[in-house]
């Protein structure tokens, strides 16, 4: 979890790269969010959901204010960080669907 955290952290204040196929900005931030959600919830099993999500979107939150400070490059955008926010939601809220699914399977 903290080396795919630090790996985000890297590529996200790097100089803009460019990725093959130039995937839409929003869909990155997507899959980014949606993985370390699902990645901190696996990890950290015993920490409340509604915590980790704190933790991802304070992460969101500093990857654009660095970005903003920075201007290297790199544009902060709100709407990446509700983008972050809310793919990271969704991971987690599937995560409780079936952390609750496998407890009543095992009742």
């Amino acid at each position: 979890m903290g080396a795919t955290s630090l790996a985000v952290l890297v590529l996200a204040v790097l100089p803009s790269l460019s990725i093959p196929g130039n995937p839409d900005d929003k869909l990155l931030h997507i899959a980014v969010f949606a993985v370390l959600a699902l990645l901190a919830a696996g990890a950290f099993p015993q920490i409340r959901l509604r915590s980790l999500w704190i933790w991802l979107v304070g992460f969101a939150a500093a990857i654009e204010m660095i970005q903003l400070l920075m201007q290297q490059g790199r544009e902060a955008d709100w709407n990446d960080l509700m983008v972050g926010m809310s793919a990271a939601a969704v991971a987690l809220f599937l995560v409780h669907l079936i952390r609750r699914a496998t407890a009543a399977a095992s009742s």
